[in-house]
């Protein structure tokens, strides 16, 4: 048996992995069901995933993308992030749709779903890419995250598909305008997941809002961490479109206050020396 070496990270430059974006679904409380009802629900989940994306114009997205794996009670998918506007939109209000007619129909119990998209670098096995890495985890971790099961937990009997985005996902797809869904349709939540080391800022969607969803949504604003801000990025970055609709305000007793670039000079007056003063800028 031949192993394969390790390679030694920070050593020396390797070609960056193939960036892949990536959904993973997961169906509720599974592991409840009766041993009996496991097989034919770990065939149901794909049948109705390839449904959903047929019906969004996707079909064999899950076939001929980069990797297809099933959990037993879900699925995860890598595939060409050109297609990724089209997952968030209408794949998931799509899901939600199908989801909801199985239900009506069904006389077995009823189904649920938690979805998670991301992009993201993932490694290459050969000719394949084999959807292992960093953002490979942190996919299965936004689907376990606190926020999105406590938002179809709050969903009433008309939400049968909750979804969270990874900021990187929302930033590029969402916020660049790419998705026929608006950011405001959108709510962030910070992604923690109960016994992992994992925090990050996501975006939580809902297709159909009812329950407590539709009464309260999701609570609020989402948690703050240290070294975070409500607002922009982690770290008090703000984005570009919170800049874009900041105001500014200063309360200024003595002195100057300036936003701004100054060009060409300043004057002002101090009230304790009457006499005019020139700042070259």
């Amino acid at each position: 048996m031949s192993f394969q070496e390790i390679p030694l990270p920070w050593s020396k430059s390797v070609p960056l992995s193939r960036y892949a974006a990536m959904v993973a679904v997961d169906a509720m409380g599974y592991t409840r069901l009766p041993s009996l009802l496991h097989a034919p629900t770990s065939e149901l989940v794909p049948a109705l995933v390839d449904r959903a994306l047929e019906s969004a114009g996707l079909g064999g997205l899950r076939q001929n993308g980069y990797f297809s794996e099933s959990s037993g009670d879900g699925i995860a998918i890598g595939f060409d992030p050109a297609h990724l506007p089209f997952v968030i939109s209408p794949f998931l209000s799509t899901m939600e749709a199908v989801v909801g007619r199985y239900n009506q129909v069904s006389k077995g119990p009823g189904i649920r779903f938690r979805i998670s998209v991301h992009v993201g670098p993932v490694a290459n096995s050969a000719d394949q890419v084999c959807g292992k890495g960093s953002a490979r985890n942190d996919l299965h971790r936004l689907l376990d995250c606190r926020p999105l099961r406590k938002a179809l937990m709050a969903g009433g009997a008309k939400t049968d598909v909750v979804a969270v985005l990874s900021d990187r996902a929302y930033e590029d797809a969402v916020l660049g305008g790419y998705v026929g869904l608006s950011p405001d349709e959108f709510t962030e939540v910070l992604a923690e997941v109960d016994g992992k080391e994992f925090s990050q800022r996501a975006w939580v969607y809902v297709p159909r809002l009812s329950g407590e969803l539709l009464r309260s949504g999701l609570g609020g604003k989402p948690e703050e961490k240290s070294g975070s801000s409500p607002e922009g990025r982690p770290g008090g970055i703000p984005t570009p479109l919170e800049l874009a609709r900041r105001s500014f305000r200063q309360d200024v007793k003595n002195g100057i206050g300036v936003v701004g670039d100054v060009a060409g000079g300043l004057h002002y007056t101090n009230p304790w020396v009457p006499k005019r003063r020139r700042i070259d800028g």
